[in-house]
């Protein structure tokens, strides 16, 4: 058993997240609300439901097939209280001599109230008229028998039967026993179609008119929950709220006053009608109605009854429908999923929360419409299940989604920590458990280029090769955005690094994404831990994640194991991002300038703004240690706007100082910045801030940054450029692949990488770019400078080969704004 369970729970592991929240959501939802539905708790509410719907549903009117004769207070008034058996005698014959189908007397008369006892006695033997008793609850009071007069089968019984709440909805027609009981309706409907009668039996669930049956109401019908359902009952569908046939008073039938065709071929009642005379009974139609009719006397519940009857003899459709058990089961189970699915699919809280809302209308509209078609589901049950399935879908998406990717289907990152938990119990010495860290290679640019479609489709695609060399399903996961974790058992160092290289160049197996055809590379880091070890799973998962790092750092390797010094180095660079976060707030960043000299004259044309940190705790901090920590963090943002800024204010400041020089301020713009909207709008405010006019200021982007998104780079720079800024590519020539696009940019400036400048005395392959770099520029009319030149050598090798500006240590390293001041002041040739 346990085994089997152990199967059922890994293939239910298996399913996708969302579906596991569906699932957990219904059957939480069907149990607890099917619990609660058979304790009673809901009946009232579903009973209130009912009414209200029934109430919204338009009446069908007074059934012409039906007559009152009313006995009101003016009636009694005049004719006497109780009316005698000679007056009821008169209104018999006078009904009968008009040639009804029945006269079905709704009045109890077990005594005689002379005079005209004999003459009563006469009309009741007429085998058209019907007689009522009332039997009551106890056996030896409150009963009330029928006329003895009346033969026993034209007598029925009254038992209108009064729900929990008060209200009349059901009718007890038939008891079993021998010869059988006949409810006062039936027995009037039979009486006064003998068709009907010859066609009447009693089936085991069911009443029957011929091939017209009247289903017995069960026990869990509709809204019930464990009613009563003793003898053959049903649901009354009530016909009028107020009157179900034309009523006529005793005294105009007895002043004859009342025509033939009023009366013939119709069921006719008597009954009293006031509510000082009768007994009066709440109705679905009763929390409507504010007058003095909310209640509804007895003659007008049994025209209501008959009125239905006639319909089902008929073969009109009359008689309410419901669910079986299993049929209420499926209709909870049903809206519980309905909104589980819709909670789901949406990622949205607010929008989640708002959904749960829809079903419970949905149920209101199908219910009313239901009930119209005489079918009456339960109401309230199913729509709590769906509140309930709603709330529980999210919460237990929102906890499963930790667990499990919906995306490619794998185990989430909690799943595989508990895995991992797992492994380091079962381990021994000899094996360690082993963690690898994947993590693909350029996917945020496949993902920006092709779209988040394609990029959800490679990871599905990289997660299905990584299925082939897992052992078990659930020791691969998906752990973040594009990266996945593999864990290793009973394996050795050096197995484990052997199976993830193969797995490595495999993942990197040609694969065609849309129309293009991929190499798709992964940066790896593996972490061994023992049994014996105390770490935590998180930990080993973030070591695996540390060397992963540092295998993406060094990108010739991209595989690392982790070493103990790789923890100290990511605390580190965790303490130097906390300390840039205090930099940033405390505004110790600065900046240098490093002239750029035109290579022909020797004469400065402007100067290059560099980002500076200087730390309380580290000193002078080098650019490459804490640039690329601010460019990954974002704070690059901020800080860059700062850099433009302060640099645009200098420039403008020195323009005026010497304004026989036409100089010139470069300042580098990061990745970050350029993926931020409203760069454009940042740089034209602040040109407008400093004074600065646009031409004298030139805006650099490095080579890798305009090929991650050609074309929305290429917008970008149109943009700048129609402010009237200058825009130059930094370190160019060190990614041959912008040789093809370099035409499309607006570019005015190349800078040539100091990389090339360092041999390029030396006849090499960098000569030749560098020679291959100045004249692509020359052809497109772009202005060429060349980076990092450290001897005269070099800038004569640039001279000759056309290069227009240089900047380097043979002329300046970055200098502050004083040192400037004076370098220019030590240079006054530079000034011409």
């Amino acid at each position: 058993m346990v085994r089997r369970m152990t199967r059922v729970w890994r293939r239910l592991d298996a399913v996708p997240a969302n579906v596991q929240a569906i699932l957990i959501a219904v059957i939480v939802a069907t149990l607890v609300v099917s619990a609660v539905q058979r304790t009673g708790l809901l009946e009232r509410l579903e009973l209130d439901a009912f009414d209200a719907l029934i109430r919204s549903i338009p009446d069908r009117g007074p059934n012409e097939r039906l007559l009152i004769v009313s006995v009101s207070e003016a009636d009694t008034a005049r004719l006497g209280y109780p009316l005698s058996d000679e007056v009821l005698a008169r209104a018999i014959a006078e009904l009968r001599r008009h040639g009804p189908r029945v006269v079905a007397v709704d009045l109890y008369r077990n005594i005689a109230y002379p005079p005209g006892a004999d003459q009563l006695a006469e009309q009741f033997r007429a085998r058209n008229v019907v007689g009522i008793r009332f039997i009551g609850s106890d056996p030896l009071n409150g009963q009330v028998p029928a006329p003895p007069a009346l033969p026993s089968e034209q007598v029925g019984f009254s038992d209108l039967v009064i729900d929990p709440d008060g209200v009349l909805r059901r009718a007890l027609l038939y008891v079993d026993g021998e010869p059988g009981y006949f409810s006062f309706a039936l027995r009037s409907v039979l009486a006064g179609y003998p068709g009907a009668r010859n066609e009447f039996g009693v089936a085991d669930e069911a009443l029957l008119f011929g091939e017209q049956p009247i289903p017995r109401l069960r026990h869990f019908a509709g809204g019930y929950a464990d009613v009563d359902n003793g003898g053959y009952q049903t649901l009354l569908r009530f016909s009028s709220r107020r009157q179900p046939a034309e009523v006529i008073p005793l005294s105009a039938l007895l002043d004859g006053h009342v025509r033939r065709e009023t009366i013939e071929s119709r069921v006719v009642l008597i009954g009293e009608t006031d509510a000082s005379l009768a007994d009066q009974f709440y109705t679905p139609y009763s929390a409507g109605l504010t007058d003095t009719d909310f209640a509804m006397s007895a003659v007008f519940v049994h025209a209501q009854i008959i009125s239905q009857l006639l319909d089902v003899i008929n073969g009109t459709p009359a008689q309410f429908r419901y669910f079986s058990r299993l049929g209420e089961l499926g209709w909870l189970v049903l809206w519980a999923a309905l909104a589980a699915l819709m909670s789901s699919s949406i990622r949205n809280p607010l929008g989640s929360l708002l959904l749960i809302l829809a079903p419970p209308v949905a149920i209101a509209v199908i219910g009313w419409l239901a009930l119209r078609g005489l079918l009456w589901p339960p109401l309230i049950a199913p729509a709590l299940a769906a509140v309930l399935g709603s709330l529980i879908a999210i919460a237990a998406g929102y906890f499963l989604r930790g667990a499990q990717d919906n995306v490619t289907g794998l185990p989430g990152r909690s799943a595989f920590l508990n895995r991992i938990q797992a492994a380091l119990r079962q381990s021994t010495s000899d094996h360690p458990v082993a963690v690898a860290f994947f993590d693909i290679d350029r996917f945020q640019v496949i993902n920006k280029a092709l779209g988040h479609d394609a990029g959800d489709e490679l990871l599905v695609r990289m997660a299905n090769r990584l299925r082939k060399w897992t052992a078990h399903e659930r020791d691969l996961a998906r752990v973040g955005g594009d990266e996945f974790a593999l864990l290793f058992r009973d394996r050795d160092a050096a197995s484990v690094e052997r199976r993830v290289g193969e797995i490595r160049h495999g993942l990197a197996e040609p694969l065609v994404l849309g129309n293009h055809t991929l190499s798709v590379t992964a940066s790896v880091g593996v972490v061994f831990v023992n049994k014996h070890s105390s770490q935590h799973p998180d930990a080993v998962l973030r070591d695996a994640h540390t060397a992963m790092y540092r295998a993406k750092a060094r990108k010739e390797v991209q595989l690392e194991v982790f070493s103990p010094d790789m923890a100290d180095q990511a605390l580190a660079r965790l303490g130097l991002e906390s300390d840039l976060l205090d930099a940033v707030r405390n505004k110790e960043f600065f900046l240098n300038y490093q002239p750029i000299v035109d290579l022909q004259t020797g004469s400065v044309l402007g100067f290059e703004a560099l980002l500076r940190w200087r730390s309380p705790k580290h000193g002078q901090v080098s650019p490459g240690e804490f640039i690329p920590i601010l460019e990954e963090t974002g704070m690059i943002v901020p800080v860059g706007q700062w850099v433009l800024e302060s640099a645009c204010r200098q420039a403008s400041k020195w323009r005026s100082a010497l304004p026989e020089l036409d100089l010139k301020m470069s300042v580098n713009l990061s990745g970050r910045q350029i993926n931020e909207a409203g760069l454009e709008s940042v740089v034209r405010q602040t040109l407008s801030a400093s004074g600065l006019a646009p031409h004298a200021l030139q805006l650099e982007f490095t080579e890798s940054m305009i090929m991650r998104d050609v074309e929305s780079t290429n917008l970008l720079m149109s943009a700048l450029r129609s402010l009237g800024v200058s825009l130059a590519i930094d370190d160019f020539g060190t990614g041959y692949s912008s040789l093809a696009y370099l035409h499309r940019f607006p570019l005015n400036t190349l800078k040539i990488d100091r990389a090339f400048v360092e041999n390029l005395t030396e006849y090499g392959e960098d000569h030749q770019i560098t020679h291959t770099i100045i004249a692509l520029g020359q052809r497109l009319n772009m202005t060429l400078v060349a980076e990092g030149i450290e001897t005269e050598e070099q800038a004569e090798a640039l001279r000759e080969a056309g290069c227009h500006g240089a900047q380097g240590f043979l002329y300046s390293a970055a200098l502050s704004v004083e040192q400037v001041e004076e370098w220019l002041a030590a240079r006054p040739n530079l000034l011409h």
